[in-house]
């Protein structure tokens, strides 16, 4: 299993978050007509260890989740749930170690779709993952 895809695991069973977005947790982007709330996540980037012996079993990518909503209000809250589900984690997820999962970013944020007429809510959580691969 990936890190994503623990991370993924864990919100999905965090009842806080799915109490406001159900599963809508899709990487990269929201596909068209999705229900909101919902969540989208991309990894940012992937730093490795290297040690003189090669690369090391350490990783710490950067992961960010986006919180997207109509309202700020629903943001905020989906947001606090994310957090709440992976800020400062230490232990096992899906058979990963996790020595720490740190909040790093935190950027509010207005979207408008290409036409101008819809707007969205959204809120960017960056998360730099400290775990043994």
């Amino acid at each position: 299993m990936t890190i994503d895809e623990a991370l993924v695991a864990r919100l999905k069973a965090y009842t806080g978050l799915t109490a406001l977005i159900s599963l809508r947790v899709f990487p990269e982007e929201l596909p068209q007509g999705t229900e909101l709330p919902a969540v989208t996540y991309i990894t940012i980037s992937d730093y490795k260890i290297h040690t003189l012996k090669g690369q090391d079993v350490l990783a710490r990518p950067s992961i960010q989740f986006t919180a997207l909503g109509l309202t700020k209000s629903t943001v905020n809250a989906v947001g606090e749930q994310i957090k709440l589900a992976l800020s400062d984690y230490q232990g096992t997820l899906s058979g990963l170690t996790i020595q720490k999962i740190e909040l790093t970013n935190d950027l509010p944020n207005l979207l408008t779709t290409a036409d101008g007429t819809t707007k969205m809510f959204a809120e960017d959580l960056e998360y730099e993952v400290n775990y043994e691969r």
